[in-house]
């Protein structure tokens, strides 16, 4: 019997009213969030096709920063994209496809959504105090906060394999050649100050293990994961004594120090099982960063199981 058996694992009643609709939207923010963009994309498109009155609206200008009138733009125009290259929106949507749903299970959907969106907020910000003494200028898509989510991941998987132009690197080395490129201004049209603030956040947030729906509790460090425990190994020969008892039929004995060995998969199991309890009684966004590392632990182990 396997967990996705069990009674308290399938979704719980949803409930009515204002508080069901927001449960609903946190279920699905991943999707919300890229049905929005869509949605601006296809409202400009069909409604303003020769002005682009709908993406000029929601995008955010160098003049914003001194027009209060304007600050919505801090946040919309991360929502704006450009309206002559759907490949602007397409590559943002789809690497936030990709990279957002780890960040979602491991931090939770409104953890998630608040980063995403302070992370457009604070690019917004730095893009409109540098441009602000420029000549009019525009700015518009959701690349700031992509960027955030993707070294977030990088950070957390270092060594997990990404294909980048169709080449396999590992997920560190895949974030230094992003912020490389946009430290050295590679591509046109481009705003390179939006990628390397979303990048930063991303840091300094990782850094500081804070976290924007429990701003004041205290966390533990980070919990290394199973696949980086490394156990030293000593062989001891058997004494004389050890031979002669009747209980002894090996001929050296093995004995791991230095660090504790990993959990029994068992174990992980009843841990599963409690946290799982606790997601139907109270909800995802009640749990713990402890127990989201126990369910991404469990979520490679099963992995790893069903690859053998």
């Amino acid at each position: 019997m396997g967990i996705y058996d069990r009674d308290y694992y399938r979704d719980p009643p949803r409930g009515g009213g204002i508080k069901g609709f927001f449960s609903g939207l946190l279920r699905n923010i991943l999707w919300v969030i890229i049905g929005l963009n869509v949605l601006v994309f296809v409202f400009n498109g069909f409604l303003t096709p020769e002005t682009n009155l709908v993406t000029g609206f929601l995008s955010m200008h160098n003049v914003t920063l001194k027009e209060p009138r304007l600050w919505f733009e801090f946040l919309t125009y991360g929502f704006a994209h450009a309206p002559n290259s759907f490949n602007h929106i397409f590559f943002n949507m789809l690497t936030l496809f990709f990279f957002a749903r780890y960040i979602i299970m491991r931090y939770g959907a409104l953890e998630f959504l608040l980063f995403y969106l302070l992370a457009i907020l604070a690019g917004g910000l730095v893009w409109g105090v540098i441009h602000s003494g420029s000549q009019p200028a525009a700015m518009m898509g959701a690349s700031g906060g992509v960027t955030a989510v993707v070294i977030l991941f990088a950070l957390n998987e270092p060594r997990a394999t990404l294909f980048v132009w169709f080449i396999p690197m590992p997920a560190w080395m895949a974030a230094i050649l992003f912020v490389a490129l946009d430290i050295f201004g590679a591509g046109a049209m481009v705003a390179h100050d939006v990628h390397l603030t979303g990048a930063a956040f991303a840091a300094l947030y990782y850094l500081t293990n804070f976290r924007f729906t429990h701003p004041f509790s205290r966390r533990p460090k980070r919990v290394r994961s199973v696949s980086s425990f490394k156990p030293r190994v000593r062989l001891h020969e058997p004494t004389p004594e050890d031979k002669r008892a009747p209980s002894s039929t090996a001929d050296a004995s093995i004995e791991v120090i230095g660090e504790p060995q990993p959990r029994p998969v068992s174990d992980l199991e009843r841990k599963v099982d409690a946290i799982l309890r606790k997601i139907s009684r109270s909800g995802e966004e009640s749990l713990t960063d402890e127990e989201r590392e126990v369910l991404l632990r469990a979520t490679r182990e099963y992995q790893k199981r069903n690859r053998k």
